[in-house]
């Protein structure tokens, strides 16, 4: 992926039973081509959750300018008969922007099969800390661990109400390297045991496979 990739477009949704393949027809045989076709917009991943919810994610890693473009602005604003059909049929539809604000580790060049997204604020007072001990040892302590390519904070620019608006993304090659010993000795440290107390309860946490990947 480009290194010009500075923001990023997450999308979780969910649906009735009934309606999950006419969703994922609508998804792959229009919407993503549609999206990427716009300038801007690098690279599309979607994910299906193996844990945590809801079942299905979209990450969009977009370019400076890729949500304010014409052409995305227009579509948005016109959205064509299949799009609506499937929006008002969706139970959940949580839309947020971020901007990439710290990375750590390298992004393999095919996209990792799994990637935990970890949603997660704090009270106003430890807001300055949680940005602190991300970047000064979490990250960087997960992505230590044998198995996670990357480790990556974004914040929100527009967010859907209630929603938590600091996101980190891990790149994994197996879900399991969560729940291993490694990975519990990297993440319970004292400062993150000691911020945990200041979490709201809004967190997040999903790990979702990867289902496809359009890239420029």
């Amino acid at each position: 992926m480009s290194d010009a990739a500075t923001g990023l477009l997450a999308v979780w949704m969910d649906m009735p039973a009934k309606l999950e393949d006419d969703f994922n027809r609508w998804y792959n045989e229009e919407h993503l081509q549609d999206r990427m076709a716009f300038p801007g917009f690098l690279r599309v991943r979607r994910y299906v959750s193996v844990n945590g919810g809801p079942k299905y994610v979209a990450l969009y890693d977009l370019a400076d300018g890729a949500m304010t473009s014409e052409a995305y602005l227009k579509a948005r604003a016109n959205p064509t008969a299949w799009t609506n059909k499937i929006a008002a049929g969706l139970t959940t539809n949580i839309r947020n922007e971020y901007v990439l604000q710290n990375s750590i580790g390298e992004s393999p060049s095919t996209p990792a099969p799994y990637l935990l997204m970890v949603c997660l604020e704090s009270d106003d007072a430890h807001d300055a800390e949680v940005i602190e001990w991300y970047d000064n040892e979490h990250l960087a302590a997960l992505q230590s661990v044998a198995g996670c390519h990357s480790a990556k904070r974004y914040r929100a620019t527009d967010l859907t109400p209630g929603f938590p608006k600091n996101l980190a993304i891990y790149e994994l090659d197996a879900p399991e390297i969560r729940g291993s010993e490694a990975w519990r000795k990297a993440a319970d440290t004292e400062w993150t045991l000691r911020m945990r107390s200041h979490f709201l309860p809004n967190r997040t946490d999903t790990m979702g496979q990867l289902i496809k990947v359009i890239e420029k």
